[in-house]
């Protein structure tokens, strides 16, 4: 028998078996694609935000150390701006409270003999992204993340040898502060193509400040006769975040309810407070 008698041509059914085959092979490869790029979009969009929140938080402590500039007496008027980023920044009031007995607090803003409810306020950078918020915020000196334990530039106060030194920045301002990025990275996703926009904000967002000191108060005692100094930071905006600080900060303890003491005995007592007065240019139109 030749080679030609023994072939035989398939048989219908075969043939829609291998159509059949190639077609699920083939809708196999296509969500398996559509899967892998979803979750690597899904992971590309995660990080993105990341790096927003990041970004912001470098932002903010280089506009701190424009602020401690200020603060310390190096310069009177300075700039800074702060990128969006698809967030909110916006103006809060807040208050620290300090008391003792001994030292005359009457010279601080909000002072009186024994106790002074220093306005100190706050400058905040907030995100909101699949349901959680995260803030970053300069209050009194130091700037603070909601989501992270330690301060991200510290605050001006220590306890050291039987003296308190506390040094804080009362930010104010004569006009409303509420400023709002647009960032969007729910895009649309082809699996068998490239997105069309990229995961970004495709144009720069800034919030620009000019930042001038407008006065200085300062308490200096070296005869305390109270050693019981409080420093309450409940009504501030970031107690819990105070917190973090005073609790790894050497020679504090927590007396509860936002409240905190020096360990040791206090002598001497110097506070200042800085206030600094924040403006922000007209918003432009097109």
């Amino acid at each position: 028998m030749s080679d030609s008698d023994r072939y035989s041509a398939p048989t219908p059914n075969r043939a829609v078996s291998d159509v059949v085959a190639f077609v699920l092979t083939f809708a196999i490869i296509i969500a398996g694609v559509g899967l892998v790029s979803t979750g690597a979009f899904d992971r590309l969009t995660a990080f993105t935000d990341e790096q927003r929140i990041d970004n912001a938080e470098r932002g903010m402590e280089a506009a701190a150390s424009t602020i401690d500039s200020l603060g310390r007496g190096n310069d009177t008027y300075r700039e800074f701006a702060l990128s969006l980023s698809g967030g909110n920044v916006w103006f809060r009031n807040s208050t620290i409270t300090i008391e003792n007995s001994s030292a005359n607090l009457s010279r601080l803003p909000g002072g009186s003999a024994d106790s002074a409810d220093i306005p100190v306020n706050a400058l905040e950078h907030r995100f909101e992204f699949g349901g959680e918020t995260v803030r970053i915020t300069h209050e009194g000196g130091g700037v603070f993340r909601t989501d992270t334990a330690r301060p991200r530039y510290d605050p001006a106060i220590t306890v050291e040898d039987g003296t308190l030194i506390v040094s804080l920045i009362n930010l104010t301002s004569d006009e409303t502060i509420d400023r709002s990025g647009t960032y969007d990275s729910n895009l649309a996703l082809d699996p068998t193509g490239v997105p069309t926009e990229a995961p970004v904000s495709a144009d720069k967002q800034f919030v620009s400040f000019s930042a001038e000191l407008i006065g200085q108060r300062r308490v200096y005692n070296s005869t305390v006769d109270d050693p019981d100094i409080t420093v309450d930071v409940s009504a501030s905006a970031s107690p819990e975040q105070w917190g973090y600080f005073f609790s790894e900060a050497e020679g504090w303890t927590s007396t509860g309810d936002a409240t905190y003491t020096p360990d040791e005995r206090i002598d001497t007592v110097l506070i200042r407070v800085s206030t600094i007065r924040l403006s922000t240019p007209p918003r432009r139109t097109t």
